[in-house]
Parts: structure tokens; sequence; C-alpha cells
């Protein structure tokens, strides 16, 4: 006798085509998102790698105006030194003369000027101070009391100088002491500091 086959169970069927058949387009899906993210995390590092090479040039930027505010305080701070160094002997030798040596002093002093102040001074001692000085046998000595720097860039000083001056003349051998304020402008010329004015106060 022969046995009916029973219906088969859709349920027991395997889905395997449907699901292969949909197993491109989830494949697809997936990699959609995942080169999504990629391209996400890649953005992201280079932002962080652009903002971090910022910050270092920002950093490195202020590091390097720092440095030259230094140095330029720095060869301020040396040029106030020297150049107040030289005034002091400059001054003393261009108001300080003896009637025996005027016409070598003068001009020897000279030379530690520049500018318009160099011909001012050379004219006033020829036409002045040496014939006055040799005529009334006159002899100054200057010393510098007291000075400071009012202003000094690299290349550039001004400086406020105390003057004691004592003098004598033939005709009078009895020393004559009086005091003095000038106002001296020094500049850097080949390396050296010059007195570019004399101003007194």
């Amino acid at each position: 006798m022969l046995r009916r086959r029973g219906k088969r169970d859709k349920r027991s069927e395997p889905e395997g085509p449907s699901r292969l058949s949909s197993l491109p387009a989830r494949l697809k899906r997936g990699s959609t998102a995942v080169r999504t993210r990629t391209e996400h995390l890649l953005r992201t590092r280079r932002r962080r790698v652009v903002a971090a090479i910022l910050l270092l040039v920002v950093l490195a930027g202020a590091a390097g105006g720092l440095w030259w505010a230094g140095e330029r305080a720095a060869a301020a701070e040396t040029a106030r030194a020297e150049a107040l160094e030289a005034a002091r002997g400059d001054v003393v030798a261009l108001l300080s003369y003896d009637f025996r040596t005027v016409e070598q002093s003068l001009p020897a002093a000279a030379e530690n000027l520049t500018g318009p102040f160099h011909d001012d001074y050379t004219k006033l001692a020829q036409d002045v101070v040496i014939p006055a000085a040799k005529e009334q046998q006159t002899t100054t000595s200057t010393a510098v009391s007291r000075a400071g720097v009012i202003s000094a860039g690299p290349d550039d000083v001004t400086a406020l100088m105390f003057l004691n001056q004592t003098t004598t003349t033939g005709a009078d051998p009895n020393p004559k002491l009086s005091g003095s304020r000038i106002r001296v402008e020094l500049e850097r010329v080949d390396g050296d500091w010059r007195i570019s004015a004399l101003t007194p106060l």
C-alpha cells in the first residue's frame, strides 16, 4: 500500500538563493560604510595634523619674536655701555686744552666727531679757541662728574653729562672752577662710537 507523501514544510526549505541574491547589496552597503568611516578618520587625522603644524608655527614665531626682542635689548644695552664709555673720554678731550699744545690736541680730538658737527667744531677751534688760548695762555681741564644714557639704540645713543671745568690764564693763574651740563649724541661709524652733536643745557 502506497503512502502519500506529505507536503514538505516550507519553513524547512533553505533560503539560500534569496539570501545569496541579497549578499552583494549587503556587501556594498558594508563597503560604503567602511569607506565612509575611513574617510572620516582620515579627514579628522588631517585636521589634527594641520592644527598641530599651525600650533608649531605659532610657537616658533613667538619664540623667534622673544629671541629677537632679547637680542635687540642686549644690543641696546651693549651700545649704552660702549657709547657712554667713549663719550666720557671724547668729551674730556674736546673740552680740555693747554695753550702750549692746543694746536695739536684739539684737531686730534676732532677725529672722534662725525657729520656736520665735525666741521663745525674744527672751524670753531681753528678760528676762535686756539687763537684765544694762545693769546691768553689759557689752560682748561675738564672732568665728567656724572653721566647717564637718555636713550639708546643699536647704532645711536644720547647721553647726559655733568661736567666740572678748571681754568687758568696767564693773567689769572688762580684756578677758576665752573660746572655745566651737556647733551651728547653719538653714532656708530665703522664700528666706533663718534660724537655727532654736543649741546649745552
